[in-house]
This record gives C-alpha cells, sequence and structure tokens, in this order.
C-alpha cells in the first residue's frame, strides 16, 4: 500500500499523544481480524482515492457498516465506472474470508450502495447513480427486502457483478441473511493540513500512528493510512520521497523439519528482505493435513499471530478456517535490510498428534525501492513448488471439466521442483485450454520483461486451419494489446499467430525472454539471443481487453505437455524496447 507521509513540527508532535496502532475499532467490541488497502493512483485512470477492505469476527448490519466507516474518517465505497469496480473487486477477489457463502452463492463486502425507492438506487455520498453492474437477474429485491448492494457470484467463486442484498431483520424471517463480515471503506484525496489544525482531528476515533523522525526537527505521521505532509507552518507543504516507492512482490517456498518436540517448531523459518518503508507478508496454506498457528518476527521481535489456519479438505471444528492469512502489513519499517521469521506452532487436530513434526507452505513478501530509475517496480516470480492457484493465480478450464490437479502437478523438491503440464487427455476441436490468469499486475503505461524457464515434452497435431503451438504459451496483457508466445517442439508462435522460429529444439530446455513495451512492440530472446521482434497484437483483434499475465494450454485445439521451471515478470523504468 503506497503511504504518503505527514512531516510535522517535532514541538507539535510533543503535544500530542500518539500510539502506533494496527487497525482501528470502530465496530463496538470487534478488532478488525485483516484489513486490505489500496490507492488508486491518477497515472493509473484512478482517483487517487484509498479503498480499505475490513474483515471483522462477527457479522454486522449494513448501517453498523456504514456508521463505521464514518468513523474511520471515510464512508462506504461507492461505484461510479466499471474501472473502479474493477480496482476495489480486485482488492477482495482471491480472498474469500471476506465473502459470505450460502447455497445460492458467494457475497462480496458491504457497500456505499443502497435503494432510495423501489425503482432508484443512490451512494452515501449522493453521487449520480450512473454506473451499474448488476448480476443477471438483479436486482430483483426478492421478498420486497432487499436493499443494499454488495458483489455476488453464483457458486463457490467471486466476481464483480453486483446483486441487491438485505440488511434488515425481516430478512431473517424469509430465510435470508442479512449481515455481512467486511466492509470496504473509501477515502477521498487526502488534503494537506497545517499544524493548527491537527486539534480537530479525533485522535480517539482516526488511524493515527507516529512513523518516525527525519532529522532533528520532523517527524512522519500517518492519518487513515492517508497522504498528508508539511514541515512547519512557515514552509510549503512537501511529499516526502516514500511518494514515488515502488512495489516488489516476492514468493518463498518453505519447507521446515523440526528438530524440537511439542507444538512449538524449532527452527524458524527466515529470510533476510531489503525494503525501504513497506513490508507486507501472506501466507498461503500447501495440502498438508493439520491446524496451524504462525508467529511472525521482524529483527527478532514478535509483531504478529495469525491466529489458527486450516488446510484443504478440513471438517468439524476446523472446517472454517483460513487457508491463508491475506497480506499482513508490518510496515512501515525503517529503511534497510531486515531479517524476517516466522515460527509456526501446531495444534492437535487431524493428523497432528500431539506434536508438529514439520510444516510447509508460501510465503509472499511485498517491499518497496526508491524512486531510481534503475530499481524495478514489479517483481512477480512463480514457486514451482506449489500450484500457482495456491499462490494468487486463478486456473480456467475453458470449455473442459478437467481438474486442475489432472492437469497440473509439481515434480522435483525444493528448491529444484518442476511445474508439470499434461493436457493431451483433454481433447481437441474446442474442448477446453487450461490456463494460469494473474490478473491486474501489470502496469500498461510502462515497459515489462517476462522471462520463462521451460521446455515442451510433447505436442498433439494442430487441429485447426493454421499454425497452433499455444498448446504451451505465456504472455502478457494490457488493455491495449496483447503479448502472446506459443511454444511447439519444434516452432515458437507469436503474438500476432505468425512462426517467428522453427529453427530451435524446444523439447530443450532453454530460457524465454519476452520484452515488450504496451502499444509499441516487443523483443523475444532464446538464451540470450534476439530470435523476433515486432508489433503486439490489439486488443480489437484478440477480441480481449484485460490486465492479465498467463501461461498453460492457452487454446481449445492443440495440447501439449511442458516442464516450466522458472516464471519471472518485471516491469522498470528505465527498460525501453526499441522496435523499428
Amino acid at each position: 500500500m503506497e503511504k504518503f507521509s505527514v512531516i510535522i513540527a517535532l514541538a507539535l508532535v510533543a503535544c500530542l499523544s500518539l500510539a502506533a496502532s494496527s487497525g482501528s475499532d470502530n465496530v463496538e467490541g470487534q478488532t478488525p481480524i485483516d484489513t486490505l488497502s489500496a490507492k488508486w493512483p491518477i497515472s493509473s485512470g484512478g482517483n487517487d482515492h484509498i479503498y480499505k477492505a475490513i474483515l471483522l469476527p462477527n457479522a454486522i448490519t449494513w448501517d453498523e457498516a456504514n456508521a463505521a466507516a464514518k468513523l474511520e474518517g471515510g464512508y462506504l465505497a461507492t461505484i461510479t465506472s466499471a474501472a473502479e469496480n474493477e480496482f476495489i473487486f480486485n482488492l477482495v477477489s482471491n480472498d474469500k474470508r471476506y465473502w459470505h457463502y450460502e447455497q445460492w452463492g458467494n457475497t462480496g463486502p458491504w457497500m456505499g450502495g443502497y435503494r432510495k425507492s423501489s425503482d432508484e438506487w443512490g451512494w452515501v455520498t449522493g453521487e449520480p447513480f450512473t454506473y451499474s453492474n448488476w448480476f443477471p437477474g438483479e436486482p430483483n429485491n426478492w421478498g420486497g427486502v432487499n436493499d443494499k448492494i454488495a458483489f455476488f457470484e453464483r457458486g463457490h467463486e467471486t466476481s464483480s457483478k453486483w446483486d441487491d442484498v438485505s440488511s434488515t431483520s425481516a430478512a431473517e424471517n424469509l430465510g435470508l441473511f442479512w449481515k455481512l463480515n467486511s466492509y470496504i471503506v473509501e477515502f477521498d484525496t487526502p488534503t494537506i493540513i497545517k499544524p493548527s489544525t491537527l486539534e480537530n482531528v479525533n485522535t480517539s476515533r482516526s488511524n493515527i500512528y507516529q512513523e518516525g523522525r527525519d532529522g532533528a526537527d520532523t517527524a512522519y505521521m500517518y492519518i487513515n493510512d492517508s497522504a498528508l505532509s508539511f514541515r512547519n507552518e512557515s514552509r510549503t507543504a512537501q511529499d516526502v520521497p516514500r511518494q514515488s516507492d515502488q512495489i516488489i512482490e516476492q514468493s518463498y517456498p518453505i519447507d521446515v523439519q523440526c528438530t524440537s518436540q511439542g507444538e512449538i517448531c524449532e527452527p524458524a523459518f527466515s529470510v533476510s528482505i531489503d525494503t525501504r518503508s513497506i513490508l507486507q507478508v501472506k501466507y498461503i496454506v500447501p495440502n498438508h493435513c493439520s491446524p496451524l498457528r504462525l508467529y511472525i518476527y521482524v529483527d527478532g521481535v514478535l509483531v504478529k499471530d495469525t491466529g489458527l489456519l486450516g488446510w484443504p479438505g478440513a471438517t468439524g471444528e476446523f472446517s472454517s478456517l483460513p487457508l491463508d492469512t491475506g497480506f499482513i502489513d508490518l510496515g512501515p519499517v525503517s529503511s534497510g535490510r531486515h531479517t524476517l521469521a516466522l515460527k509456526a506452532e501446531g495444534r492437535s487436530g487431524g493428523c497432528n498428534n500431539g506434536y508438529l513434526m514439520a510444516w510447509e507452505g508460501t510465503l509472499i513478501v511485498r517491499t518497496s525501492s526508491g524512486s531510481d530509475n534503475t530499481i524495478r517496480d514489479k517483481i512477480v516470480v512463480l514457486d514451482t513448488c506449489s500450484l500457482p492457484s495456491t499462490q494468487g493465480w486463478k486456473y480456467w478450464a475453458l470449455g473442459d471439466n478437467y481438474p486442475e490437479e489432472n492437469v497440473f502437478s509439481i515434480r522435483g523438491s525444493s528448491p529444484n521442483c518442476i511445474l508439470h503440464q499434461d493436457t493431451m487427455a483433454v481433447g481437441s476441436a474446442n474442448q477446453g485450454s487450461n490456463v494460469y490468469e494473474l490478473f491486474d499486475k501489470v502496469d500498461p503505461s510502462k515497459p515489462f520483461v517476462l522471462k520463462v524457464k521451460a521446455r515442451i515434452l510433447d505436442e498433439s497435431e494442430t487441429v485447426s486451419s493454421g499454425p497452433n503451438h499455444f498448446g504451451f504459451g505465456f504472455g502478457v496483457d494490457t488493455p491495449s494489446d496483447g503479448f502472446s508466445i506459443g511454444l511447439g517442439k519444434k516452432a515458437i508462435q507469436g503474438p500476432n499467430n505468425d512462426i517467428i522460429d522453427n529453427t530451435i529444439d524446444n523439447t530443450q530446455w532453454h530460457e524465454y525472454k519476452l520484452a515488450g513495451t504496451p502499444g509499441e512492440g516487443y523483443e523475444f530472446y532464446v538464451d540470450g539471443s534476439l530470435v523476433a521482434l515486432g508489433k503486439p497484437i490489439t486488443s480489437e483483434s484478440m477480441g480481449y481487453s484485460g490486465n492479465r499475465i498467463y501461461l498453460g494450454d492457452c487454446t481449445g485445439g492443440t495440447n501439449a505437455i511442458a516442464e516450466i521451471a522458472s516464471f519471472e515478470f518485471t516491469q522498470s523504468v528505465n527498460q525501453p524496447v526499441d522496435v523499428t
């Protein structure tokens, strides 16, 4: 999450008693389990607002969520465009703890839409209700009690479509739920304030904390995780360098064999990280068989207890436990290198008979770097020791019903694992593509590099009229254009379905590098040698407009057996691609 610092006079800090806070307690008697925050910057077509999803231990009514949002200093999120709708949805799309499941579907957090009359809807801010994204058949005002808006999808999946949801106890008589355990708060673009106006800040309710000092006469402060800055009343307001931080995301496979006896596992898993200020972590449960609790340490200091986590297929009292922690914000931390450690504690249940023998999983760490244009903005690294679906990727089986485990598997052992794909039995003639997708990680204004180490072990004959070597492929899509590569045993196919090479033996291991500039062009390398360059395909020609990174069987025609040893996506402000 991007934060903006408030620089205040040291004398002013001495007059305020500010305590660090990890979250607000604006719903009486409830402390949030977790929060997810993101700023929608103007540079990405946004409004510079900050959106914060709040997860509670107990469900609340819409009225309670509305009041809590106001006490946060914001309001329940309002949606006035398709882009804003997708941005807010993506905040919670991959964390099902924020969703309420009933037999008819999955309902997302409370938002700021409400029914003004039988056929008129409005937003809590009074903004015009000019955009909507209703699920087919909605709003239906079932039972005459559905009067609020939330995300909705049939079954266990999630989507950015809307449903009209009840928020009164009258729904209970109809067998409907009327409370949710999460809500989304929107904060307007923060304004610069002077020290003399801080007396108007409600310090008992706002999430205010001191971050530290910079020199002899300054300090940083955050209010509702928002953007404020000044040095003193006699000087011009200014933003501090953290405003230009760039986010780096890294995955770490965990495989710890406990040398201790009992439920506390020794040694701890630890990793050294470098960051400018941001430190966020997310732990994803693997396919193990017992409950687990993690204690997170930064530089030897315990900073977070995750609470009890479950496992896939858990029953009874463990069936409702989460399978990941969501992103936990441990920052801001001081600039430099830090030691991040996780210590596991088991609990009797499942296959645990009283002591923890080993534990595994995936740790995703987000850090920040400065704005020096020699530093990459974003890094997405696939951990090939666990299925991508456990790392936030979406698995799609389009046109067939083949489950993920029938197509993809992990071979080898850490740290030399291989992601194995086999779609040879899936069928052809448009019977399906089986692909992983990671959404909204691409900045369409910047160049990117996608590196994949892979090989093709087998490939079925194409059933289409032209060449089709996308039985295994990978690529990057932006809202304006697409960059895709298909690998056959003896051919490489480019973004415009053209064969860009037929001399390389792709049954052998190679490092493939796709370097692209959205709206301009791409270069493609094999083992460091330039093989092809050209233009991307336009979204209009593709018939698809989105923001994603993907890999797998990308076609309903050709199938393939492939192995992937590494996958890394990066973007950098100084990575131009010269295409003539």
